[in-house]
């Protein structure tokens, strides 16, 4: 899997698992992916686009973000398990189930 152009990653812990932080050259933080265990034993994986729906960018960073999002996810859910998805204008989740 390949990122797109200009845009990189850095990892950050998180208090139940870790968050992937996605930024772009000229356009800044695009938003992130938090990869949590949850207390059922499953892992949750939500993406989260920065900034506020009203911010002129929102549109642009979710295009770059949600392609990528959704190839990462797919690439870590084994095959043998199929993601629930819930999408809202503000971040897309998959969980194990």
């Amino acid at each position: 899997m390949r990122l797109l152009p200009k845009v990189t990653f850095s990892r950050a812990p998180l208090p139940n698992g870790v968050a992937y932080v996605f930024q772009h050259a000229e356009l800044g933080q695009q938003g992130r992916m938090r990869v949590e265990g949850t207390p059922s034993g499953e892992t949750s994986i939500v993406c989260e686009v920065a900034g506020f729906e009203a911010d002129p960018m929102f549109v642009r960073r979710r295009k770059i973000l949600e392609p990528l999002s959704l190839e990462i996810t797919r690439v870590c859910i084994p095959k043998s398990r199929k993601p629930t998805f819930g999408a809202g204008d503000k971040e897309m989740a998959g969980m194990w189930v």
